[in-house]
């Protein structure tokens, strides 16, 4: 069994500055394949799934254009106009 070439700790600093997978093999000296091996292990993300995640927190799952949103809203009760 070969020893890895870098700590988790230093995958966890290289994270944390947000570098694509591509960055942080390259500063690691390994494949990408390896970089997501240990980022799936250590339960951190990839800086895609981030960027995904964050995108559907700000849209709150909600896709619809507002003229779409306020054509679903129903008339108030009263007489017609």
């Amino acid at each position: 069994m070969t020893s890895r070439k870098f700590s988790d700790e230093e995958l966890r600093q290289l994270n944390r500055q947000e570098l694509t997978v591509r960055e942080i093999a390259e500063r690691l000296g390994v494949s990408e394949a390896t970089v997501y091996k240990y980022k799936k292990k250590l339960g951190l993300k990839t800086k895609r799934q981030a960027s995904d995640e964050r995108v559907l927190r700000e849209s709150k799952g909600d896709w619809r254009s507002p003229s779409e949103k306020w054509s679903i809203i129903p008339p108030p009760p009263g007489p017609p106009f």
